[in-house]
């Protein structure tokens, strides 16, 4: 039984258990980035309500859930914890016995995009269980003690479960192989830095995440688990992995001289299985 005034959180699907301060708030649905898919959300609490934006411009320069840092006032704390799906063989653990915090300052651009200092913030990455997994804290400027210890005993009450590891299967593709290629209004123009990917399945697949350079993206399925399509951008067509090189004079781009990615391809299957492949797929100088 919780002590009085603490609430005990089960998620059975994610496969943990955590107790917090019943006055605190928890998320129901994800407030990370939209593309952030590895490391996963599994659970964000905060001294404060939690709303998702959907309207957010700027993001601070970390994987933190976004539109909950605009509401962080001086006394409040947020404590998000994520957890790294895409790992070959389970991690030896790695957990403190007690959880302390080794706070940075935290400075964020809210929704009018000007810099500010919010408090400070710290980053735990920790392994149990065979799992791997991120804590992220973020505390006001004048954040009590109390607060600041209700904080390291929420970690310190965090209990995962072991996860049998998902068996793997060849990842088969469809009737052709993956294509990529440069996605501008502008036919043979690279100037936006956005590129398409379509991937074809030989077997129908729950998800599918790409890696294209180094850049993660979740692609959507278009059609019955088979047929899935992403768009990256910034690709890193101008200054990055996949920069081409128009010849002299000109900002046309045909092709020539090639460009290759390497475009890493994970896709998860109904009964929870996965499967992966690494690609050397060439750009092409046109999508669609």
């Amino acid at each position: 039984m919780p002590g009085p005034g603490l609430t005990i959180h089960r998620d059975q699907k994610r496969g943990y258990e955590v107790t917090f301060p019943s006055s605190w708030f928890r998320a129901r649905e994800n407030l990370t980035r939209r593309l952030l898919v590895d490391p996963r959300e599994i659970l964000t609490v905060a001294t404060f309500p939690l709303r998702l934006r959907r309207s957010e411009r700027c993001y601070p320069p970390f994987d933190a859930p976004v539109p909950a840092l605009d509401r962080l006032g001086p006394r409040d704390a947020l404590v998000s914890v994520q957890e790294r799906i895409d790992i070959e063989h389970p991690v030896p653990d790695s957990r403190p016995r007690r959880f302390s915090l080794s706070p940075l300052d935290l400075h964020y651009r809210g929704r009018d995009c000007a810099r500010r200092t919010l408090g400070s913030a710290s980053f735990i990455g920790f392994a149990d269980q065979g799992r791997q997994f991120y804590a992220f804290v973020a505390l006001g400027r004048a954040a009590s003690s109390y607060t600041r210890g209700a904080v390291r005993r929420m970690l310190d009450s965090l209990v995962v479960e072991r996860r049998h590891q998902a068996p793997t299967r060849r990842l088969r593709f469809g009737y052709r192989r993956p294509y990529l290629g440069v996605s501008c209004r502008r036919p043979n123009r690279f100037e936006c830095d956005r590129v398409g990917l379509t991937v074809w399945l030989a077997e129908r697949a729950e998800q599918v995440v790409a890696t294209i350079g180094g850049r993660q993206l979740t692609l959507i399925d278009r059609w019955r688990g088979r047929r899935f399509e992403g768009f990256l951008r910034p690709a890193g067509l101008l200054n990055g992995p996949l920069r081409v090189a128009p010849r002299p004079g000109s900002r046309r781009w045909l092709g020539d001289p090639p460009v290759y990615a390497s475009v890493r391809i994970s896709a998860t299957y109904r009964d929870g299985s996965t499967a992966t492949s690494i690609l050397r797929v060439q750009l092409s100088a046109g999508y669609g």
